[in-house]
């Protein structure tokens, strides 16, 4: 039971000794439990308490001992819940990352900003949000010197482990790390701390399960992995266009465009040539010299080959949609931002390090009102997709970014999924709500994973 929607700010009390000290309608709301609680925990610590009523409605405060024992950082606001004989402060979420440095002012590099934004937008709602890495963890006491962006920068306070933890690993080669794993289970299945959004995807494992879901397997391009050279010439022949992916490849490296001219019978293949930083166009006669041109044997294996779509266009320049998902604080998903991604001349996609160009969803429809119908359309099959792969991976999942197009035939695709998605598109000005609104809603999922994971454990665990 959460006392109150709204936080409570707790102080630090030099007056008393093993006490907490509440206002009268917690009191209240305490009693109506049966035991009243005697303990009072933090994380992953816990001590007994004697709790009394105070006259301050707004505050609550806590004996410096107690304090001490549980490794509080500094005073705040924070929710209390109640459950059985336990209060519990909180919610106390910690971000893990890999790629730390020495460096008190810039703990995580270029990456420090990002983070400092991640827990200012966090702080209004109430609770202990924190940084964290493998370095920092002390497993025999189980306390973690975490990184808290406070009013004065970076510092770092001892902490008990956390109530839940939003994993922010940022790249595919640290995630594999065996330091890393061991991390993650060892809290998962020793301290019972949920994480959410717990890896980066597989395009190929990611289409298997969405095209076994009706309600939204429609919208997905034909999509084959590891393909021979029969099957990917009788893509050619039905498309007349395909795109050959990476399996966990990212930003759009390592995509070539292949297109099968009726005029001349030749294979075209488009690529971008990443130290000349420009597209490429190359022509061969059969399917067999472009894949043994551009594909090394051992490469071919973690291929995706997929449908070529023809999507529209605005001034005769690719489109398609980048749209966020969260989970909010009831644990539902919401669109959380949404805009046009317009490639720029002469590209294979419209990532922004390509040169691409980002429009808000306003600026797209007042320029070109072909597109308005589709957006309505593009929500309600962007919460579909979610709910759809929150039930079919494994973990806890809070946030997705798609990559979505619209076609001629006004037919709505869905291209890539990424379960840590970019912020390139909140470089435009109109996006900057979106941008706090996605800053601030992993907390919100945070927090409703903390309320859930003390008052109803089963429910988590199981």
């Amino acid at each position: 039971m959460k006392l109150s929607e709204r936080p409570i700010t707790l102080k630090k009390s030099q007056h008393s000794i093993d006490k907490l000290f509440l206002p009268k309608n917690y009191i209240d709301q305490l009693k109506q439990l049966n035991p009243f609680p005697n303990q009072l925990s933090f994380g992953s610590k816990i001590t007994d308490i004697e709790i009394a009523a105070h006259d301050d409605p707004f505050t609550c405060e806590l004996s410096a001992n107690i304090w001490k024992t549980l490794s509080l950082p500094f005073e705040a606001n924070v929710h209390l819940y109640a459950k059985d004989e336990v209060l519990h402060i909180g919610p106390l979420i910690g971000i893990f990352t890999a790629g730390f440095t020495s460096s008190k002012q810039r703990p995580v590099a270029d990456r420090s900003l990002m983070f400092a934004q991640y827990l200012t937008a966090a702080e209004k709602m109430g609770g202990y949000f924190f940084l964290f890495g493998s370095h920092v963890i002390d497993w025999d006491n189980g306390t973690i010197s975490g990184y808290f962006y406070t009013k004065t920068g970076w510092e770092q306070f001892d902490v008990p482990f956390p109530h839940v933890v939003y994993n922010r690993i940022p790249n595919r080669k640290a995630e594999q790390l065996p330091i890393l794993q061991k991390i993650k289970e060892n809290m998962q299945n020793h301290y019972f701390i949920p994480w959410f959004n717990s890896g980066f995807f597989n395009k190929w494992t990611i289409y298997e399960k969405l095209r076994q879901d009706e309600r939204v397997n429609h919208c997905l391009p034909e999509t084959v992995i590891n393909p021979s050279l029969e099957k990917i010439e009788a893509m050619l022949h039905e498309y007349k266009h395909i795109y050959v992916k990476p399996a966990n490849g990212s930003l759009g490296i390592g995509i070539h465009h292949i297109i099968r001219r009726e005029k001349d019978g030749m294979f075209y293949c488009r690529f971008k040539d990443q130290n000349e930083n420009k597209i490429i166009i190359k022509r061969y006669p059969t399917i067999k010299q472009l894949v043994d041109a551009h594909f090394l044997p051992s490469e071919r294996y973690n291929l995706v080959v997929q449908q070529g779509v023809s999507l529209l266009k605005i001034n005769n320049r690719s489109l398609d949609f980048r749209i966020h998902t969260n989970k909010n604080i009831h644990g539902q998903w919401k669109i959380s931002a949404m805009a046009a991604k317009i490639s720029a001349y002469n590209q294979l996609t419209t990532h922004i390090a390509n040169g691409g160009s980002v429009k808000s969803i306003d600026e797209l429809i007042q320029e070109n009102r072909l597109f308005e119908p589709y957006i309505e359309k593009l929500k309600q099959i962007t919460l579909l997709l979610s709910q759809s792969l929150e039930e079919k991976l494994e973990g806890f999942h809070g946030e997705f970014g798609f990559d979505m197009g619209v076609d001629k035939n006004g037919n709505i695709w869905m291209f890539e999924v990424n379960s840590k998605p970019g912020r390139a598109i909140f470089i435009h000005p109109k996006l900057k709500k979106a941008d706090l609104e996605t800053r601030k809603l992993p907390f919100e999922f945070g927090t409703y994973l903390t309320e859930t994971i003390i008052s109803k454990p089963e429910t988590v665990l199981t």
